[in-house]
């Protein structure tokens, strides 16, 4: 039985699912409250970390969510994707450039506190027909590394077990297989 979690201020979502991967049901969907992180007098608590902590725990205590394979699920403000062009298709020369490539391409977020990843789209080269010069096409995803270090470490210290970290979209429609 996976569940999924979406942890995003006001509310906390889990979704359960049960049944096979060719035939999956949603056995329940428990959404709680996420309240801002505010001490009594209404000032901004300190450690975010702590208070995101203890909600998340709480959580999971009441609706007996800490069994089975769990996934964190991550909005857009958390993982973004960008498609880049590239002069060449080696693997390990994309490696070295990626991170000065994505710099300019995801503004407002330094590249120190993002996690990247690539797909190759499309090469071309040499092939015979191709008059598109050498190079590749990449969907580049870059991921806000605390953002998701925040919600891992909360679900954790609540004793949830998480597997995988997906986004929003793919990761509602892949549960079932998973």
């Amino acid at each position: 039985m996976p569940i999924a979690f979406s942890i995003d201020f006001p509310r906390i979502v889990a979704v359960e699912i049960v049944g096979s991967a060719k035939k999956p049901r949603l056995k329940r969907v428990v959404v709680g409250e996420l309240p801002e992180p505010r001490n009594e007098d209404g000032s901004p608590v300190a450690d975010k970390q702590a208070f995101l902590n203890n909600v998340v725990g709480e959580f999971l205590k009441a609706n007996k969510l800490t069994g089975g394979k769990q996934y964190l699920l991550v909005g857009p403000d958390a993982v973004r994707y960008r498609d880049l062009r590239l002069a060449f298709s080696d693997r390990k020369r994309i490696e070295k450039v990626l991170p000065f490539q994505v710099e300019g391409l995801i503004p407002n977020i330094p590249i120190e506190d993002l996690s990247l990843g690539f797909i190759v789209l499309e090469e071309f080269g040499d092939k015979e027909g191709q008059t598109q010069g050498e190079g590749c096409k990449l969907l580049v995803h870059a991921a806000d590394r605390d953002y998701i270090k925040m919600r891992l470490t909360a679900l954790e210290s609540g004793g949830a077990n998480i597997a995988a970290v997906d986004d929003h979209l793919s990761g509602t429609l892949n549960l079932g297989r998973l």
